[in-house]
């Protein structure tokens, strides 16, 4: 908070005024004093990104026995058919969420 008061009784509630800007989210150390609310939206953010790549990677390994074991072609890309998998199974779980 710059002058003592709160962001969201200046008209910004994120808290994001004379912040560096990373697409519509303030980054945290951006030096504008970041809100909580955008400082648990980075947070989540980077919980999520994390969590998808260790799931992401865990589909490829399946994969990769899959075709030692000869279930699925050995000449498939890996990484495009676990690309795909995860993608197809995000979109109707964001369904269900929202």
């Amino acid at each position: 908070m710059r002058g003592g008061r709160d962001p969201a009784l200046r008209g910004d509630p994120l808290g994001t005024h004379g912040s560096r800007r990373h697409g519509a989210e303030a980054v945290p150390g951006g030096g504008g004093g970041e809100s909580p609310l955008v400082r648990c939206s980075w947070t989540l953010r980077t919980i999520h990104n994390d969590f998808y790549a260790r799931w992401r990677e865990a589909v490829v390994r399946v994969v990769r026995r899959g075709q030692r074991q000869g279930r699925f072609r050995a000449d498939a890309d890996a990484e495009r058919l676990a690309l795909s998998v995860t993608a197809l199974t995000a979109g109707p779980a964001i369904q269900v969420l929202t």
